[in-house]
């Protein structure tokens, strides 16, 4: 039997199952029999879907099967990390008369006030404040991994400033590893900061999560989701990983398939500046 079998062949397998399970170095039937059960289950943000996958894993491999391990409770996506209850709204008025009074003078009518326009995506003041609190939400300052942490987000939202971006798109690069880490979801994004920042946060985390292809060819449907995802998600992608390759001067850290890939995904949509600096750069560091 091949053990070689790429997670995209296992019946039933989605092309984001796949996506997520190769972020962790889980290409094939045999990584999955050998990955931690936890991990795969929150990266696939299902209990079930992990077991149907190991259960499919195990036809191919009866005798290395392992029984899955006990599970842990977790909360669904947009619960893991509730935001403080609202305090209770105010007591309704009393209710007024609709008799005619002659002590209270009746106000002359006003003009007509407009429509309301959903605000979820227009400027707001303080959106900039409140998005550096969150890039910081969860960090312990006081070691080393969380100051490291800190900086590269604030640095991938200088690189965005240094290319005149937009308000959206700076708090789309501070924010790409928290929404990686749980610390913020999807939703409460959407709330906070709008939809259209929300919607770039979770197609960034697909981007990051460059498939590892055993036969070393980059897979199209990887290719095709980075042609259709937005501009602001390429373009965050790609301060923050200039931001990190910059934290990592050495290169130890990341290997070179990985930013290769991700150049040529980031550039599938068509050219842009920030997308071609970091092309260079993934360039000059392959070349040292």
């Amino acid at each position: 039997m091949n053990k070689d079998i790429p997670i995209s062949e296992l019946p039933g397998a989605s092309p984001s199952a796949s996506v997520q399970l190769n972020r962790i170095g889980v290409a094939t039937a045999a990584d999955l029999l050998k990955a931690d059960y936890e991990q795969v289950s929150v990266l696939l943000d299902s209990f079930q879907e992990a077991d149907r996958l190991l259960d499919e894993a195990r036809k191919l491999f009866p005798a290395e099967a392992a029984p899955t391990p006990k599970r842990t409770p977790r909360a669904p996506r947009g619960q893991r990390h509730p935001r403080p209850e609202a305090a209770p709204p105010p007591p309704a008025p009393p209710p007024v008369s609709s008799a005619p009074s002659t002590l209270i003078e009746q106000p002359a009518p006003g003009p007509a006030v407009p429509a309301q326009v959903p605000s979820s995506d227009l400027p707001q003041a303080g959106r900039a404040e409140d998005a550096l609190a969150v890039a910081a939400r969860g960090l312990n300052l006081a070691e080393a991994a969380g100051r490291a942490a800190l900086a590269r987000r604030l640095s991938a939202a200088a690189v965005m400033l240094a290319h005149a971006s937009e308000e959206r798109e700076v708090i789309a690069a501070l924010l790409i590893e928290c929404h990686e880490a749980g610390v913020i979801s999807v939703e409460e994004a959407s709330e906070r900061f709008g939809a259209r920042v929300a919607s770039a946060l979770d197609e960034a985390a697909y981007l990051r999560a460059v498939p590892m292809s055993p036969s070393g060819r980059t897979p199209k449907v990887y290719l095709d989701m980075a042609a259709k995802a937005s501009a602001m998600a390429r373009r965050s992608v790609a301060a923050l990983q200039l931001a990190g390759l910059e934290a990592d001067s050495t290169g130890s850290q990341t290997p070179t398939w990985y930013l290769s890939t991700l150049a040529e995904a980031l550039g599938a949509a068509g050219d842009d500046p920030l997308v071609r600096r970091l092309a260079a750069r993934i360039a000059s560091r392959a070349a040292a």
